[in-house]
This record gives C-alpha cells, sequence and structure tokens, in this order.
C-alpha cells in the first residue's frame, strides 16, 4: 500500500481495451472503489488525458505494455498503479513459463531465464512466436488434422477452390460430426446457423447456433438448411488446429 506521504488525488480507472462488457466495467469499478476508500480519496474521471502532476493511481483493465509510454501519466512505480507494467507484449503473457526450441525466432528483448528458474514447477513444453516453429515443436505435419480425409493447407490459397461439400440451396442436410481425437474442437461454420441434435456423450436439448464444442471421441449430428449461397469456411476454432488442417471450404449453390 501507499505510504502516507504518497498520498494520492484520485483513483482513475484505466481501461485501455477497445471495448468491455459491461459486468467486467462493473467489476472493476467496484474494486476502484474500494480502492479508494482504503487510500481515502475518490473514483475519478479525469476530462483530459492524466498527467503525473495530477499523482492519481491507476487500476488498469489489462497489464499495461511500454513504459514510456504510461510514464507521462504518473505511472512510474508499483506504488503508482494496482496491476502490471511490462516493457515488451509477450510479458504480459504465459508465454515467459517456456523456453524456446533450438533455433527459434523470438521477439526483442525474450529471455528464457524464468522458463529455467521455474522448469521443475511447469509441465514441460515451449513457447513459440511462428506457425512454423510451432509445427516442429509439436511434431506435428501441416496436414496433421483432417476433415473427410483432406487436410487444408494453410498456404494453398487455393483450397477454397475445392469444397469438402456442395449443397443445393435452400436444401435440408444433416451433417455427423465425428472426434476421433483427445482433443476438443470447437467446430464453426460460417455463412450459415445449425441446429445441434443430438451427441452419443451427453443429453442435447437441441438449439441453433454456428459453433459446438465437440468433445473427446464425440459423434455428433448437426442439422442446417442450406439458405445463404456461397464459399463457406467450415473449420475448428483452436488456431493451431486450424492452420494444421481442420478446415475446409462448403459451397452452397
Amino acid at each position: 500500500m501507499l505510504r502516507s506521504t504518497d498520498r494520492k488525488q484520485g483513483v482513475v480507472l484505466l481501461d485501455t481495451r477497445q471495448s468491455t462488457p459491461e459486468h467486467e466495467h462493473s467489476v472493476h469499478l467496484k474494486l476502484a472503489q474500494r480502492l479508494a476508500k482504503l487510500f481515502h480519496t475518490e473514483v475519478v474521471t479525469p476530462a483530459q488525458p492524466p498527467t503525473a502532476k495530477e499523482n492519481f493511481y491507476y487500476l488498469p483493465t489489462e497489464t499495461l505494455i511500454g513504459a514510456e509510454r504510461y510514464r507521462a501519466m504518473g505511472i512510474a512505480a508499483h506504488t503508482d498503479l494496482f496491476g502490471g507494467l511490462v516493457s515488451q507484449p509477450y510479458m504480459a503473457t504465459k508465454a515467459i513459463s517456456h523456453p524456446l526450441p533450438a533455433d527459434a525466432r523470438f521477439p526483442l528483448g525474450w529471455t528464457d531465464d524464468f522458463a529455467r528458474l521455474a522448469s521443475d514447477a511447469l509441465l514441460r513444453g515451449y513457447s513459440v512466436f511462428s506457425l512454423e516453429d510451432a509445427i516442429r515443436a509439436a511434431g506435428r505435419p501441416s496436414n496433421y488434422w483432417q476433415i473427410n480425409g483432406k487436410a487444408w493447407d494453410i498456404d494453398d490459397k487455393t483450397c477454397a477452390d475445392r469444397p469438402i461439400a456442395r449443397l443445393q440451396k435452400d436444401g435440408h442436410y444433416i451433417f455427423e460430426l465425428r472426434n476421433m481425437a483427445q482433443y476438443l474442437h470447437p467446430i464453426h461454420l460460417h455463412g450459415m446457423a445449425f441446429k445441434v441434435l443430438d451427441s452419443d456423450r451427453k443429453n442435447i436439448v437441441p438449439y441453433f447456433t454456428d459453433t459446438y464444442l465437440l468433445g473427446k471421441n464425440e459423434t455428433a449430428r448437426i442439422a442446417l438448411v442450406a439458405d445463404n449461397p456461397g464459399v463457406w469456411m467450415f473449420h475448428c476454432h483452436v488456431i493451431d488446429h486450424m492452420e494444421t488442417g481442420l478446415m475446409a471450404a462448403i459451397e452452397v449453390a
């Protein structure tokens, strides 16, 4: 906490995100009010961008990146904010908890020091900053995942020209989604909604959506009306899975 000689003139809720859900804003605001009470001050909303001379205490909604950027606001030490301030974007993530694979690319300022010191307390793994390094670290080829026996090649710009299914406009269809792996796959369809019918792993009350979380070794059925002409992507929403094959195109005509 602050020393009596560090009396702040107010607590500022510093929301640096493009958009914040209302419920999260309410939680942050309540926390700001509690902090203000502890410091015998109040929550303030500056009319102009604050500067160091106002001597505010800040509650950021996420880890701040770039010390120079925030020094002008008066954030220069841990006594100026309830949160974190780092110099590089990757430092605001869990990336520092694992080392890099050999010869991997890395951002400015990267160090494996923390990963080495904490290795006894963490599961084995790597941090990577490129798809190529991720594939090499995982030992997976770019066609590791497949839909109907076909893998999407992320480097092939013509993949969308070869849809795995061609549906008749306004036709009614039932897809069987079968996951043959021990990984979860949030399966997403662009351009149309579908109705989840049933699953061999859990009870389903049918509902409409455009994404279904397909569990380990699960088979589920979805129904849709192909009412939107075009070529639509059908893929897993896990980026690593999508970029190593688990994506396809579906044409409606």
